[in-house]
């Protein structure tokens, strides 16, 4: 198992981590239409609660 430092975690949540509004701005779209590519399975979020997803921004990339 590899060892994982905290700001290697940290350097890599602040690089490829998204919440929902950046996810917007990446995708030029609307929280409701973000919304709908979730619940349609176009989108993934790695976690989704019910006021805020959070996504990969090479999963957004990818998809744009």
């Amino acid at each position: 198992m590899l060892p994982i430092f905290a700001s290697v975690f940290k350097d890599f949540a602040n690089h490829c981590i998204v919440n929902t509004s950046t996810a917007c701005d990446i995708l030029g779209c609307t929280r409701q239409n973000l919304n709908y590519l979730v619940k349609s399975n176009t989108v993934h979020p790695i976690k989704d609660t019910w006021k805020e997803n959070v996504f990969l921004r090479g999963n957004l990339t990818s998809f744009d």
